[in-house]
């Protein structure tokens, strides 16, 4: 690729943004560019290779270094930075790359939107240069699907993904896939697929939550369920995970329909790899094709009205698509998972349960405290049968010494912040913020709070 074309990169839609010093930077990498071989055949034996290894290691300890500086302030920097850093690659290393994403949005699920915006970013530069492919990451998330739920086993290349068995690593699993559908990395038609395969499999019934929720679910995938749940043996969570998702079942989607299975099947190498947008040539031509058209009708000052309405209607398409990953990316993980477990807490009143999950999900005071600030939310959202459980639940968190006073109460504070918004869908909220200050005042948990206190009318001082 001469200098011309690589500087031409920079009318790619997802590299618009990105500034003349960025696109000077990315232009050295053309510079004496020797032709790399793909070396994939080799896979085995090259991880079995201590030299090799000690360079996988190294590569994906400097994309690490890299995405713990990332947000939205400053991905175009971290671009330059990661370029200038990591440089001219190989194909094998490439993959590397991937992989260390995969396990950064695994281990960072919170921040899984800014992760994959600048996934695409980085992809894009050593695709459109390299002609290197995306393909590792797409069978990542395909190895680690199909073991989970077809129970196909992980050949040596992925059986690093053995470290992301558990329930948590499962549904951040289907959050990442969820997020690169509607990045457009993967084939839309998977989300259908994927909807089909976990109401077919018998493993995780609690997963249909996760993928389901918030989705408007059609006639026919609310059958399934009903008959998932008076058909097994479900264990008590499940039962009322999936009873929820029938309940609670919010209209924010509008298409989730289960295709007919001789329309679409899931195989390897099919559908997951079909809508490889970064690596199409076709699309990437295209878009410079289109662009230079537009730019020979500027120099000729003609067709400016097409133009226009080229450029409009491509704006339009951006914040169309920028409002339908906001819709999805910026659900609250934490918040499902809360949900969820102080639900099961006022089904079973396992106290246990709930430790485990603060202890391995709520690691730090800033999760402690929106734990807090989700039980709150759902005292004052329940009946008063419920509410007065809770009550009791709280009494419980300080007894145990799951939780500290301060999460409490901060918690609490940060529910009251957003409290005009919010007191509109409470239960008799008056009558309860009152009954639940006198409940943590007696439990010692006044510290921060004594402005609520004293609007209401109770003394810090006296029982």
């Amino acid at each position: 690729m001469d200098i011309e074309s690589f500087v031409s990169l920079k009318t790619s839609p997802e590299l618009l943004i990105l500034s003349n010093e960025i696109i000077n930077v990315l232009t050295l990498l053309s510079n004496n560019k020797k032709v790399l071989k793909n070396i994939n055949n080799k896979g085995n034996q090259l991880l079995k290779n201590p030299k090799i290894q000690l360079l996988k290691d190294k590569i994906e300890n400097k994309v690490n270094l890299i995405l713990n500086k990332l947000s939205e302030l400053n991905i175009n920097n971290l671009l330059v930075e990661f370029v200038e850093t990591i440089g001219k690659i190989n194909e094998d290393e490439f993959n590397y790359i991937q992989k260390a994403f995969y396990q950064k949005m695994q281990t960072d699920i919170t921040f899984v939107k800014i992760y994959i915006d600048f996934y695409k970013l980085i992809t894009q530069v050593y695709v459109s240069n390299f002609n290197y492919s995306n393909k590792f990451m797409i069978n990542i998330l395909e190895a680690k699907f199909m073991y989970d739920y077809n129970n196909i086993d992980y050949t040596e290349e992925y059986k690093f993904l053995i470290d992301y068995e558990d329930e948590n690593k499962r549904v951040n699993h289907l959050t990442i896939i969820k997020n690169m559908i509607y990045s457009s990395i993967l084939n839309q038609n998977l989300e259908n697929i994927i909807t089909e395969q976990l109401l077919k499999q018998n493993k995780h019934y609690a997963d249909i939550y996760y993928w389901l929720q918030n989705k408007t679910m059609n006639t026919q995938i609310k059958l399934t369920i009903k008959n998932i749940i008076s058909n097994n043996t479900l264990l008590v969570r499940e039962k009322v995970l999936l009873e929820n998702l029938i309940i609670n079942n919010k209209n924010i989607e509008s298409k989730t329909i289960i295709k007919n299975e001789s329309e679409i099947k899931l195989k390897s190498g099919s559908v997951w790899n079909l809508n490889l947008t970064l690596k199409n040539e076709d699309k990437y031509n295209e878009e410079n094709n289109k662009q230079n058209n537009i730019e020979n009708n500027k120099q000729n000052n003609i067709e400016n009205n097409k133009q226009n309405n080229i450029e409009n209607n491509k704006q339009n398409n951006i914040e169309n698509n920028k409002q339908i990953q906001e819709q999805y990316i910026n659900t609250d993980t934490l918040l499902i998972e809360s949900e969820n477990i102080i639900e099961e807490y006022l089904y079973m009143e396992s106290i246990n349960e709930v430790k485990a999950f603060i202890d391995n999900r709520c690691k730090d005071a800033i999760l402690k405290n929106k734990f807090c600030q989700y039980l709150f939310n759902k005292y004052f959202e329940s009946s008063n049968d419920i509410s007065i459980k809770i009550l009791d639940f709280v009494k419980n968190l300080v007894k145990k010494q799951i939780l500290f006073k301060s999460n409490l109460s901060r918690g609490l504070l940060q529910l009251h912040n957003n409290w005009k918004d919010l007191v509109d869908d409470f239960n008799n909220p008056h009558k309860k913020i009152k009954e639940l200050l006198i409940c943590l005042k007696k439990l010692g948990i006044t510290k921060n709070l004594e402005l609520l206190l004293k609007t209401h009318k109770i003394e810090v001082d006296t029982e």
